[in-house]
């Protein structure tokens, strides 16, 4: 059965500890090392918001440049389809310690095309590094998501198609945790068809 998480209407990020966890625990491919990671996330008439963290031993934070191999770092990932029933397009989201992002949009992996839109302050990225714990918070606008997915629009009762992930390819121990249960025989996280559902409030 796949999971459902009701996103509630907030008014800024820091009302994002309201939130009731997501927690990204599903070891998939039953790889030794799993690190407790967990999102939250929120909405306002102008877009989405979204925390994200894990208690990490050894973070790795290499990557600094735009749409770099990012998931070989630490690394949080949200990938969201906005439109259910009109456009299977999804939109991903993978961040490091750094918040240097790799976003692309497409239907499968095979069709993805980077956009480079926004910098750190557009999407009001705030990250946070400790000893083995680190987080980030950030903000994606209705109208980037509408740039991209044609007649999209936030509001009450609109559901989308989502999944959360923890990976770090390069890392001391290579992990790939997910919200959802992905069934392949080895680490896929684009399988659109494993999404659970975000419901907006």
């Amino acid at each position: 059965m796949s999971k459902i998480y009701n996103v509630k209407k907030i008014s800024n990020n820091q009302c994002l500890v309201k939130c009731k966890e997501i927690n990204i625990d599903n070891n998939n491919w039953d790889i030794a090392y799993s690190p407790k990671s967990i999102a939250k996330i929120g909405y306002d008439d102008n877009g989405i918001y979204v925390f994200m963290s894990s208690y990490e031993d050894n973070i790795r934070y290499t990557l600094k440049e735009r749409n770099s191999d990012v998931y070989t770092d630490s690394c949080l990932e949200f990938f969201f389809m906005p439109l259910v029933n009109n456009n299977d397009k999804y939109i991903n989201f993978e961040i490091n310690p750094l918040g240097t992002m790799l976003t692309a949009v497409g239907k499968n992996r095979d069709t993805r095309e980077f956009f480079y839109d926004g910098d750190s302050s557009y999407f009001k990225m705030e990250t946070e590094i400790k000893d083995n714990y680190w987080n980030l918070s950030y903000y994606i606008p209705e109208s980037l998501i509408a740039k991209y997915i044609d007649g999209f629009t936030i509001q009450k009762g609109i559901n989308i198609k989502a999944n959360f992930f923890k990976c770090g390819d390069k890392t001391n121990t290579a992990h790939f945790l997910s919200w959802t249960k992905i069934q392949t025989p080895s680490p896929d996280f684009h399988r659109p068809e494993f999404f659970g559902t975000l419901l907006f409030e």
